[in-house]
C-alpha cells in the first residue's frame, strides 16, 4: 500500500487527523513532493483549517509557479478567507440599500 492509498483509506474512515500526521511525517523526508503537498492541502481544507491550507498552497505556488490549478485554488481560498473575515452584522443596513450607508 502506498502512502497516498494509506492517507485515502484514513480519510474514508473519517480519520483526517491521522491522515494529516502521516502526510506530515512523509513531508519531513520529502518536502518537495507535489502530490503529497496537494493532499495535505485537501486534508486541511476538509478539516476547515483554511489558513493552514492556504499556507500549503503558497508553498506549492513558490515551488511550482506555472501550475494554474494551484494558483486558482490559492485565489479561491484567499477569497473565502476574506469573505469569512467580513462581519455582515457590523452594518444595520442588512438589505444592502445603498442610500442608507
Amino acid at each position: 500500500m502506498t502512502i497516498i492509498e494509506e492517507v485515502d483509506e484514513r480519510l474514508q474512515h473519517r480519520q483526517a487527523e491521522e491522515a494529516l500526521e502521516i502526510i506530515q511525517t512523509y513531508l519531513q523526508r520529502f518536502p518537495d513532493d507535489k502530490q503529497m503537498l496537494f493532499k495535505q492541502y485537501e486534508v486541511l481544507l476538509s478539516l476547515n483549517r483554511l489558513p493552514h491550507a492556504r499556507n500549503v498552497l503558497v508553498k506549492l505556488v513558490k515551488r511550482f509557479p506555472d501550475d494554474q490549478q494551484i494558483r486558482s485554488r490559492l485565489t479561491m481560498i484567499t477569497d473565502i478567507m476574506r469573505f469569512e473575515e467580513k462581519d455582515i452584522y457590523s452594518s444595520t443596513n442588512l438589505n444592502n440599500d445603498p442610500w442608507l450607508d
